[in-house]
């Protein structure tokens, strides 16, 4: 009877240990697409992953330069590098890969702090190749490990 006590324990382990394992998994995972969408995802840091760069803060507050991404369900994004209206389509590779094309922008003059910081954040957004997102949060990288971070509004 020992021994069947034992394997019931150990059965009821096992099922236990997949299931926990299945939810860490599923709510873990941190290239789930629709989350990306539908949502104002507001630069925190931008730059070399070894120095990055925290994003100017608005002025006012709530108005420019504050960089924002937003991306639709239909391959579309647009936004605001600060400075500029800023738009153009992506395209999803497999598992965590997005990659932002023709990439484009209105051509207004800002301060040059604000153009310093608008010129920074499209060259790395042209050149991302992976994302990483939870529910508040969303982290862009290029192969030469240049990130854009930002936080949902």
């Amino acid at each position: 009877m020992l021994n069947a006590q034992k394997i019931t324990c150990f059965r009821s382990f096992l099922h236990f240990s997949v299931m926990l394992a299945a939810m860490v998994y599923i709510t873990g995972c941190k290239c789930d697409q629709t989350k990306l969408y539908n949502a104002t995802w507001v630069l925190d840091q931008y730059g070399p992953s070894s120095a990055l760069v925290d994003a100017l803060p608005p002025v006012p507050p709530g108005g420019k330069p504050e960089v924002i991404l937003t991306l639709d369900n239909n391959g579309g994004f647009s936004g605001n590098d600060g400075c500029n209206q800023v738009f153009g389509a992506y395209k999803f590779g497999k598992k965590c890969e997005i990659q932002f094309v023709n990439v484009s922008s209105t051509l207004m003059f800002c301060q040059q702090n604000i153009m310093t910081q608008a010129s920074a954040y499209t060259a790395i957004l042209k050149k991302v190749s992976t994302f990483k997102v939870t529910d508040s949060t969303l982290k862009l990288s290029t192969p030469d490990n240049e990130i854009l971070k930002f936080h949902k509004k």
